[in-house]
């Protein structure tokens, strides 16, 4: 038998299920897959690429104040990746969204140390902030990227 011929009765053999008492692959297959982060490095640093320069771009609006110019931002780069993208990144945005408002208030940094205690609750409600705009950007975005692609 040739090598190609013993790789695909390998293959055969590995996809082939062992016993067929075991569980189909139904809802619980389907919830681990959801419930498994599956990231990667170049996915988030995809992320966090788009939601920066989201950010950024929002930010040269003129007389759109800085902390709502971030959040705008992010939303916008999380909807953009979302609609680009086929897989869905909600993990990676989090992050990214997290990372990109974190980074906003540190440019913010002397306003909160002379806030003292209180200016680190307002840097903490900021970050919760950019996550939550960066999740429900995305989010939004692949709905669309649903409802273009899915057949009539």
């Amino acid at each position: 038998m040739s090598r190609s011929g013993e790789t695909l009765l390998e293959r055969e053999q590995e996809s082939e299920p062992e016993s067929t008492t075991e569980a189909s692959p139904g809802r619980l297959a389907r919830v681990k897959r959801r419930v498994t982060p599956s990231m990667s490095g170049r996915s988030l640093l995809l992320a966090v690429v788009v939601t920066i320069a989201a950010s950024a771009l929002v930010g040269m609006v003129p007389l759109v104040p800085g902390s709502v110019a971030t959040l705008v931002g992010l939303a916008l780069g999380g909807f953009l990746l979302g609609v680009v993208r086929s897989a869905a990144s909600y993990l990676e945005m989090a992050i990214a969204g997290g990372a990109a408002a974190a980074l906003s208030l540190v440019s913010n940094l002397l306003l909160f140390s002379a806030a003292g205690n209180a200016g680190l609750a307002v840097a903490g409600g900021g970050v919760l902030a950019g996550i939550f705009a960066g999740v429900i950007g995305h989010y939004f975005g692949r709905d669309l990227r649903d409802g273009l692609t899915r057949s009539l």
